[in-house]
């Protein structure tokens, strides 16, 4: 898994390569919530390269949620292959994040 970070002002976008799963999700995990405590609140994940989510992958993801959530931040996620988004479906995490199709949509959303 890469993780490559992109700043627009208020909005952190992070793109991910390749799988997020148990083995990669300690990595993600300790860069998602390390930037929560610098105080990022704005977190929007681009999926174009996500290939799988994981059930660790989703943990991590909930753990950013919860954690934003006291903040009042966002996170959210665009730009998802149909098979991570499928995943997020059934798990029912769409109650969790939002997810949009395009990077500017997702930007605009999350400057609100």
């Amino acid at each position: 898994m890469e993780i490559i970070d992109e700043n627009k002002g208020a909005v952190l976008f992070v793109s991910i390569t390749g799988d997020l799963n148990a083995h990669t999700s300690p990595d993600f995990e300790k860069y998602l919530l390390g930037v929560i405590e610098s105080g990022q609140t704005r977190i929007v994940v681009d999926g174009t390269n996500l290939k799988y989510i994981s059930s660790a992958g989703l943990r991590v993801v909930l753990a950013a949620c919860k954690m934003l959530g006291l903040k009042k931040g966002k996170l959210s996620f665009c730009c998802m292959q149909d098979q991570v988004r499928d995943v997020f479906e059934v798990a029912g995490f769409g109650g969790v994040v939002s997810i949009f199709p395009s990077r500017e949509t997702a930007e605009k959303f999350s400057r609100k």
